[in-house]
């Protein structure tokens, strides 16, 4: 036995009060002297004892009654197999059937979605009149939103299919048990149906219900289906190692195919197509376990979106044989350049007439100079990055916008200035966990050099295109000297990379990442002063596409949404009043002004794979929505490792495998699981029968009334 409300057990402390009044009135009383004892002759040893009995007779009774009522409020609850009689009273079935696209396989005994709603049907044909069920899908829209009676159930089921949506497992199963603990039903019981896969055990591993509910008091019963496949091949992955993105110049795009299944394949094409037209393909074998990379080039247009997807042939499970991809091209890459007050008098600023010069070309960049006085405005139009020229340090009020900004996907670069010293950038530098400078190199003044740039590696987007070379063809010219620079230190445990280096191993340029964006921190200041790099052939296209890079955001221009996941998404566009297209479906999202432009937010309940369009009036965005490659995963767990995922919350009862049960025996199975029943009424009964007994006691045993 145990107890849904247990709090209500320190109601027992009250026995104390009739303990303490017992004690209380039999106290020795005090000897009195009388003038004659006759009155008292009569007084016999038998009477004395009768009421001595009487009075432990009511005290037990009253501490029994107060304990009586602090169970009952506790809420006693016997589960099956404690050897009770369960068939009294209507039960509440809690049913949480996986409809996701792996139920879509086809066994022995036909499509899994199918054997699975058979099984839920046999319980609900086996259920009373006044049972009820509460039966939720784990994928796609919630289906069942109220408990209805077996009759209606199995109607429902009849509309349960098998989607290619996301999965929400855990909220839906939290939804249940909150639905279960609030339920006025004596009997209730709970059953998980589906392949129990190795998903599942992601999906629960950080479940946690509500602890005021104890999971042990409802009967837990797995219903398991299906067999692990022989084969499957999915698409895992689309990326983009091109994230310097302009319109009419190529782009690659890297598909990953992944053969998750235990038999290699053979002659498999994958396809790739853009705005409608296939810009290439390529035949392949993969062995079990093994995944594969292949690239796609592709031109986008000169503005807006380049969409299209990857396309799998010859798998036979067809849900992970596609994956959408959106390529995003804004009109131009909108940078915030914060310089000291001097270069706004009309000091010259050497890395804005490399960003006018784009502008005025490609039209790429769209540039707005301010001061820390004019830094929070210029924040309000969401720009794409934040280029610190020159700045003697970063104001305190200016750390919580630049880490958000950053974190939701925007670009800071940070060259320091003339007058400044380490200590005051460090402070926002351990904020962001992005290293920190520790003293100065050289003579300032003195344009003596003290190093000079280093070789320029391969293996950065800001340097892999700088120049157009074969792979094999090194880049010769006069690398530039420094004339001092800052000794900077990387943040042991930080995600960083090294763009430039001097020869003497020095960094000279720094990426951080931080939250979805990242810092740039730079060891010098674009000034001559501190280098020859502004004589530099390398000087322009450099600090140029550092720009463009860090306005590109961590994804490069790739906007994807896994289905599943809460959906959260930044955009600078203004779309203070838009819809949301996908596929067939129209939603409203929730939007709300943020630092950066807009938050969007929506219910992605309905939604499947495909090409989302955010839309306003003015402006629109596209994202690729696909399916989280876990579905694609379908490796079950044992019914030794299903038990253990679930034994530290429920009591599990039974496991039933169908696929090793005859059909006419799952019935059988799954009623005898049985379920908890609620008796706090026995307790109410008793302790109301105890307190008519008091006054039977009161009247047949002879003495004082106490």
């Amino acid at each position: 036995m145990s107890f849904l409300t247990p709090f209500y057990l320190l109601g027992i402390l009250a026995i104390a009060i009739p303990i303490i009044l017992h004690l209380i009135n039999f106290r020795k009383p005090k000897k009195q002297a009388f003038s004659t004892l006759v009155f008292f002759k009569q007084l016999q040893k038998s009477s004395i004892k009768r009421l001595k009995l009487k009075k432990r007779l009511l005290l037990l009774i009253r501490v029994l009654a107060i304990a009586l009522l602090a169970f009952a409020l506790a809420r006693p609850m016997i589960s099956p197999g404690s050897g009770f009689n369960f068939g009294s009273g209507s039960v509440l079935y809690l049913v949480l059937v996986e409809n996701g696209p792996a139920m879509s396989q086809i066994d022995e005994r036909g499509p899994l979605m199918d054997t699975a709603l058979s099984a839920v049907e046999q319980l609900a044909s086996r259920a009373g009149s006044d049972d009820r069920f509460l039966i939720y899908n784990t994928h796609g829209e919630l289906l069942m939103q109220e408990e209805v009676g077996a009759e209606q159930a199995l109607r429902l089921l009849n509309e349960m299919e098998s989607v290619n949506a996301g999965n929400f497992t855990s909220n839906r199963l939290w939804a249940l048990l909150s639905r279960g603990e609030a339920t006025d039903r004596q009997n209730r019981s709970m059953y998980i149906v589906g392949r129990g896969s190795e998903e599942l055990a992601a999906e629960l591993e950080d479940f946690e219900a509500d602890v005021s509910f104890s999971l042990e008091l409802m009967p837990l019963s797995i219903i398991q289906t299906g067999e692990t496949p022989a084969s499957n091949v999915a698409i895992t992955q689309i990326s983009s190692s091109s994230q310097i993105v302009a319109g009419g110049r190529p782009v690659s795009l890297d598909v990953e195919v992944s053969n998750l299944g235990e038999r290699p394949v053979f002659n498999y094409f994958l396809s790739l197509e853009t705005q409608g037209e296939m810009a290439g393909q390529y035949q392949f074998d993969l062995e079990p376990g093994e995944s594969s990379v292949y690239s796609f080039e592709a031109i986008p247009p000169d503005e807006g979106a380049m969409t299209g997807r990857a396309v799998l042939e010859g798998d036979a499970i067809a849900f992970d044989n596609e994956r959408f991809f959106a390529f995003e091209l804004p009109k131009a890459r909108s940078i915030v350049l914060v310089t000291p007050e001097e270069v706004s008098r009309g000091r010259a600023s050497w890395i804005e007439p490399v960003f006018e010069a784009a502008r005025r070309t490609a039209g790429q960049i769209e540039l707005t100079r301010v001061t820390w006085d004019g830094f929070s405005a210029s924040m309000e139009q969401g720009p794409d990055a934040v280029v610190l020229e020159g700045v003697r340090d970063i104001p305190e009020y200016a750390w919580p916008e630049l880490l958000s900004f950053v974190q939701q996907g925007g670009g800071l670069v940070l060259f320091p200035g003339e007058g400044g010293t380490p200590e005051r950038f460090n402070r926002f530098l351990e904020q962001a966990n992005a290293g920190r400078y520790t003293g100065l190199v050289g003579d300032p003044g003195r344009f003596e050099a003290v190093a000079r740039v280093g070789t320029l590696v391969r293996g950065h987007p800001i340097l892999d295109d700088i120049f157009e070379i074969e792979e094999d063809e090194d880049v010769r010219f006069n690398l530039p000297d420094i004339f001092h620079y800052w000794r900077y230190s990387t943040a042991s445990g930080s995600a960083s990379q090294q763009i430039l280096r001097t020869n003497l191993g020095d960094p000279l340029l720094v990426q951080h990442n931080l939250g979805e964006g990242r810092i740039f921190v730079s060891a010098i200041h674009t000034s001559p002063g501190w280098s020859a790099f502004t004589v530099n052939p390398l000087f322009a296209p450099l600090f140029y596409r550092l720009g463009l890079y860090a306005a590109a955001g961590e994804s490069g221009g790739l906007n994807e949404y896994t289905l599943g996941d809460s959906f959260e998404w930044y955009s600078n566009l203004p779309l203070n009043q838009a819809s949301i297209q996908l596929n067939d479906l129209v939603t409203a999202p929730e939007i709300t002004a943020v630092s950066r432009g807009v938050r969007i937010v929506s219910d992605t309940d309905e939604w499947q794979p495909g090409i989302a369009r955010i839309a306003s009036e003015t402006d629109s965005l596209k994202i690729a929505v696909n399916q989280s490659i876990t579905e694609s995963n379908f490796r079950t767990l044992s019914e030794e490792q299903l038990a253990a995922i679930f034994a530290d919350h429920f009591n599990v009862s039974t496991l039933v495998k169908l696929d090793q049960e005859p059909e006419q025996n799952i019935g059988v199975q799954l009623g005898s699981a049985g379920t908890g029943r609620e008796i706090w009424n026995w307790f109410i009964i008793i302790g109301i029968i105890l307190l008519l007994s008091e006054s039977v006691v009161t009247k047949k045993i002879g003495g004082d009334n106490t």
